[in-house]
């Protein structure tokens, strides 16, 4: 059975509010008209200062992950993953909401630090300080092929990463209850679910525009001339010529499976 018409929540935590949602909106809904997107902001961020326009506009609280009916949850990464999670202002509200989550069964797919966080509230999993930022477009491969949910994954595939932190490697290889379903030599692990397939954690960006790390690197150099350059992303290694896209396709294929797998009257319970 197909079930038609999901619903899918995708709590943004991003500052680039506007980019982070059309990349995500356009990889879940595809050419289905019938897919209906809701953006979340968390709440409590927001207690002392002013809602900006395009949150009361577009958005709504956190909250409404207990009021509504979902089909699947999007976490996003956060410009907060240098601070422990206690330290971040909307972390009770975000571990309230990851609880609601579980208990009322919904897919979650976790992008980055939203991944780490969930880890750490779901598994007690520790997130790691690296000892420089992991940035570019890195080849992987794919362990776990008859996965329930992602087993039709190319063998290998590119994706980007750009992150300071991870998380404990070895308390995931080692926890009963994860699958690490694929990984990258140079930048760790990617893609981890449980067992069921039903919480899906990716430390990379599938969701990327060509230009995103881009951008993030020409910020990142205006504030520091010592900015970690990009592996394996500008042509030659040359930042004036404009990078290729090699991780598309993949990007399209994992929000696709995960897209596939909710619509399959819950193949993944």
């Amino acid at each position: 059975m197909i079930k038609q018409g999901l619903t899918i929540a995708i709590l943004n935590l991003m500052p680039t509010k506007e980019a982070t949602a059309n990349q995500l909106t356009q990889l879940v809904t595809g050419d289905d008209d019938q897919v209906e997107v809701v953006l979340l902001y968390p709440e409590s961020h927001y207690e002392s200062k002013p809602l900006p326009e395009i949150l009361a506009q577009h958005y709504f609280p956190f909250s409404l992950i207990k009021e509504r009916e979902f089909d699947g949850v999007i976490i996003t990464g956060a410009p907060v993953e240098q601070l422990n999670f206690d330290q971040v202002d909307y972390w009770p509200e975000l571990c309230e909401t990851l609880s609601v989550i579980r208990e009322k069964a919904i897919p979650l797919l976790a992008i980055c630090w939203g991944a780490q966080a969930a880890l750490n509230h779901y598994y007690q999993i520790h997130k790691v300080r690296l000892a420089s930022k992991v940035v570019g477009v890195f080849e992987h491969r794919l362990h776990v092929a008859d996965h329930p949910v992602f087993g039709q994954l190319s063998a290998e595939f590119n994706a980007p990463h750009s992150r300071y932190t991870t998380v404990d490697e070895n308390q995931v290889l080692t926890h009963p209850d994860l699958v690490n379903v694929a990984d990258s030599d140079e930048a760790g692990l990617y893609l981890v679910t449980n067992r069921n397939g039903r919480e899906t954690f990716v430390f990379g960006h599938a969701e990327y525009e060509r230009d995103t790390l881009n951008l993030e690197y020409r910020r990142d150099l205006a504030n520091d001339l010592r900015a970690p350059f990009p592996q394996h992303y500008y042509p030659k290694d040359c930042p004036d010529q404009s990078p290729v896209k090699t991780w598309e396709a993949h990007g399209r294929s994992l929000f696709s499976q995960w897209m596939t797998a909710l619509s399959r009257a819950y193949t993944i319970q």
